[in-house]
């Protein structure tokens, strides 16, 4: 069937501010990690588990809301409950710039993850309304959380440098605010003359939910993302910190890591998404699975040779950022291969439970680790198992029927 000018046009413009939404969804949340240096000057805060526990609070938030929304997404209007939880993004942060301990950057952090709750799973399944090659166009809008950390890593360091790292968080509240209206505005939840099914009922959506519930393949595809989440957020919490006091890079360097990840992610996440679409999801995975765990690896090693450290900082970041950048498109269009469109808003749901889980846990824990044994070594050593352990539990997800 072909498209018309304006279906193309109004669908360009959907997918624009996907990318907008998602671009201040991510640099929200891994900036975290780049300003948490001086962060914990400020607070006080010489344990790397207290740092962590603050991370744990943005995905509470995160987590709980995400699951909610789920359950009610096809009965929502996407385009209102977007707008409100942009505001609320954008209130966490202000919040959070103002915060002089633990406590209070807790809080906020907290009412920051509840906001980036409708920043993700609303906006993938509009997106998988208007386009059919969904990992592609996953991908496109996801390139907003590789280029919002990728600018992150350049211009947090700066910022921090004239206003310190309370500015940072201000820039980002005053885009969260300006996003809303035109959230309001420009969001359109489904194509014009797409057939809409009247919303299910609760009693309906939760029976649903029931028979989702008792498909292996939801709960290996969960337990997957859970180990994702873990693993990722091991690097984008402590990469800067242990490259600025392990490896002795700078600061500047240090913190421009996160963005050279984004070089690597680009062409992971456009390229691996492709190759997906003909070789098969399972296949991505592996592929991805590999260069993140070459990337972790190398970043472990990197302080044995301490004339080249730099360099192999840099490298292994892109080889990780290659494997990181193709998750997202790639958990979620196999989502959709697994189960039905009508199912896959609940779907996303629920892995976002166990990918709140794996988020939740990976900064104290990780944190705890380096406590324990003076190195940020061990922590990324957990990363890599992880990393592996996620690749091996989507072996018994084959896809065989749509639910």
């Amino acid at each position: 069937m072909g498209l018309s000018g304006s279906h193309i046009s109004r669908g360009a413009v959907v997918l624009a501010l996907g990318f907008c939404i998602v671009f201040i969804h991510y640099s929200v949340r891994y900036s975290y990690g780049i300003l948490l240096p001086e962060m914990l000057v400020t607070f006080g805060i010489s344990k790397l588990f207290e740092a962590g526990i603050i991370y744990t609070s943005y995905f509470i938030g995160y987590t709980a809301f995400s699951f909610l929304l789920g359950l009610i997404i096809n009965r929502a209007d996407i385009r209102k409950v977007v707008s409100v939880f942009l505001l609320i993004l954008g209130s966490g942060i202000l919040l959070m710039s103002l915060s002089n301990g633990l406590i209070e950057a807790a809080i906020s952090y907290l009412l920051a993850g509840i906001g980036c709750a409708a920043c993700w799973v609303p906006i993938v399944v509009v997106v998988q309304r208007w386009f059919e090659k969904k990992a592609l166009s996953v991908a496109v809008i996801d390139m907003g959380a590789t280029i919002g950390f990728f600018l992150s890593g350049i211009i947090m360091p700066i910022l921090v440098k004239v206003g310190g790292w309370r500015l940072g968080w201000q820039l980002f509240s005053l885009v969260s605010f300006a996003l809303s209206p035109l959230t309001w505005l420009l969001l359109k939840s489904h194509p014009e003359n797409s057939p809409q099914k009247k919303g299910e009922s609760y009693k309906e959506s939760l029976r649903h939910m029931v028979v989702l519930i008792r498909d292996l393949r939801l709960w290996m595809l969960s337990i997957s993302y859970m180990l994702s989440g873990f693993y990722v957020m091991v690097p984008f919490t402590f990469l800067s910190k242990y490259a600025l006091h392990e490896i002795h890079i700078p600061y500047s360097v240090a913190a421009a890591l996160v963005s050279v990840i984004a070089v690597g992610a680009i062409p992971g996440k456009l390229v691996l998404a492709s190759f997906s679409e003909k070789a098969g999801r399972l296949k991505a995975f592996v592929l991805s699975g590999i260069a993140s765990i070459v990337g972790i690896s190398g970043m472990i090693f990197a302080s044995l040779i301490q004339n080249t450290a730099s360099i192999i900082m840099i490298s292994s970041a892109i080889i990780y950022g290659i494997g990181y950048g193709s998750l997202w498109p790639l958990y979620m269009a196999y989502a959709s291969d697994i189960f039905s469109v009508e199912r896959v808003g609940a779907v996303l749901g629920f892995l976002t439970i166990f990918f709140g889980i794996g988020c939740m846990s990976s900064p104290p824990l990780a944190g705890l680790a380096a406590d324990l044994t003076g190195t940020l070594k061990t922590s990324f050593l957990m990363a890599g198992i992880a990393s592996l352990l996620s690749i091996l539990s989507l072996l018994p997800t084959g896809v065989k029927r749509k639910l």
